[in-house]
Formats: C-alpha cells, structure tokens, sequence
C-alpha cells in the first residue's frame, strides 16, 4: 500500500470509539488463535490484531473472526479508495452495536462508525455474506473437513467474491458444540499480498 493508505489507515485507528466496543471486540475474538509459519508468528487475534501482524492477510483474518460475531452481522468485500483514486480488494465485517453501524477491520486495525470507514476509504461493495453463513460452513469442515496429518481441518480456497472463502489459504482447528465455535485456532498458510 502506498503512504497515503498508512496515512488513513493511522487517522482511523486514532478515531475515538466507544471503550466498551473495544472492550466487546476483545472478549469476543477471545477464543481465537491464529498462527502463521511463513511469518514466523502467532499468537491470539486480539494482539495479533494489535501488533498488526494481519495487515496483509484481510479476507483470512476477516473469515478468522466472523464466526464470532452476531448471526446478523456481514463480512463485505469490496474496493477500499485512497485520496488519488488508488484501489485494492479488502475486507471487513460490518456490524450493528449501541443501535448505531460499526466496522470491524482486523487486517487494519480498525474500529469505527461505519460512516467513517466508508469516508475515509470511499468504500465500493463487491459481495457481501452474512457472519452467519461462515460460521455454520466453518463448522460444517471442523466436523467434516478433509484432515491433513496433524489434525487440521483444510478449508477451501474460493475465487466467487459471494463465497465464504473468497481468497482464503488456511487450516482450522476448533471445537464446536450446539452449532457454536467455542474455539478456534487457525493456521493461515500463504502469505502474499491479498
């Protein structure tokens, strides 16, 4: 991304949101651990987050968290703009918190008002799929899923911007009861440039 992207991206991360949101944002991922080898790191997604160490890594970060959010909320993906008309494909949830529209982006992290984000980044919607939709079909591999050796679950890679996987390259685990991803730990397996 060129600096003027880091340049939004730092003004957003400086907006002051509600400290309960973060807090709710927090205690929401709790439960979910992503490690990626080809960086060398690892860690729980509040702190990976925090560390922006998903920076590049935006349609699996955003499929990471989604199933952790509310059965109403979305995962929308679409070109984010920069104040010359620079494009890239991103990634974020969007989610309805306090009766006012917020989003979630863990790859920036970034939590606003919606209105913000779509300012800032002048925001074009591509696809859109409900949080609900990923998490019943990340549960349909962690109970179904072809195994790979050491007990991951391989979820598999899409191209269908309307698909659950859109550009994703990773493996799960987790553990699911009553239809509700309790944990999870996700191995994020190629990183490029999404």
């Amino acid at each position: 991304m060129k600096n003027n992207y880091d340049d939004i991206i730092k003004k957003l991360q400086l907006l002051k949101v509600n400290v309960l949101l973060k807090d709710y944002r927090k205690n929401l991922i709790g439960n979910l651990y992503i490690d990626i080898p080809e960086m060398k790191t690892s860690g729980y997604a509040g702190e990976m987050i925090h560390y922006n160490r998903l920076h590049y890594l935006n349609f699996d970060a955003t499929v990471c968290v989604a199933p952790f959010f509310g059965n109403n909320d979305s995962v929308v993906r679409g070109l984010i703009f920069d104040e010359f008309e620079n494009s890239n494909m991103h990634s974020w949830i969007e989610f309805k918190s306090f009766n006012k529209d917020y989003v979630f982006d863990p790859a920036l992290n970034i939590i606003v008002l919606a209105k913000d984000y779509q300012n800032a980044f002048a925001t074009y919607e591509v696809g859109k799929i409900s949080t609900l939709q990923i998490k019943n079909d990340l549960i349909e591999i962690l109970n179904n899923g072809i195994k790979t050796e050491d007990g991951f679950r391989v979820v598999p890679t899409s191209y269908n911007v309307g698909d659950s996987f859109y550009k994703t390259n990773m493996e799960i685990q987790g553990t699911v009861i009553k239809k509700h991803i309790l944990m999870m730990r996700s191995r994020i397996k190629k990183c490029s440039i999404q």
